[in-house]
Formats: C-alpha cells, sequence, structure tokens
C-alpha cells in the first residue's frame, strides 16, 4: 500500500497544472503518461498479491511453488522499475 501512496504523491507534484498555453506534445505525452500509470498501478495490484501468496501459511512448504512466486515478483518489480523510469523519462 505504500508504494501506491507514494506513486499517488509523486504523480501529484508531477502532474500539476503548469501556467501556459498546452500544445499537442505536452497532450501527447500526459496521455503516455496516464497510459504508464495505469500499467504500474495494475503491477502494484498483482506485486501485492503474490506477496499475499508468498506469505500464506498454506504455500510456506511448498518450495517448487515459492520459487515459481518469487521468480515472478522479481520481473513484476522489475518492471514496475523499468515502467517508472519510463514515466519520469516522459514527464521531464
Amino acid at each position: 500500500m505504500d508504494d501506491i501512496s507514494d506513486y499517488e504523491d509523486i504523480l501529484k507534484d508531477e502532474l500539476r497544472p503548469s501556467k501556459g498555453n498546452k500544445n499537442k506534445n505536452s497532450y501527447d505525452s500526459n496521455k503516455k503518461s496516464r497510459k504508464i500509470e495505469n500499467q504500474i498501478n495494475k503491477l502494484i495490484v498483482m506485486k501485492e498479491e503474490l506477496e499475499e501468496k508468498m506469505s500464506s501459511l498454506e504455500n510456506i512448504d511448498n518450495f517448487q511453488l515459492l520459487e515459481e512466486l518469487s521468480n515472478k515478483y522479481n520481473d513484476i518489480k522489475k518492471e514496475i522499475s523499468d515502467l517508472e523510469n519510463e514515466w519520469i523519462d516522459n514527464s521531464s
């Protein structure tokens, strides 16, 4: 949950309305940023679900399942990080 609230704080700072004229490039940039934000939010939910599954008592003894979940978790974390970097580059 901290990931989402931290991310929302960053978004609020970055997406404050700017003074001046907006042009098509800023519209396209904002549209792309929103798309990236949606992808990040979906991945954060998936990551949290995996955390719950990994910490579940019924899965704690199944090492093969834990390894698979851990690999998925790491992949999602990397994808979130990549998307965050893309979002930062896009909003600059």
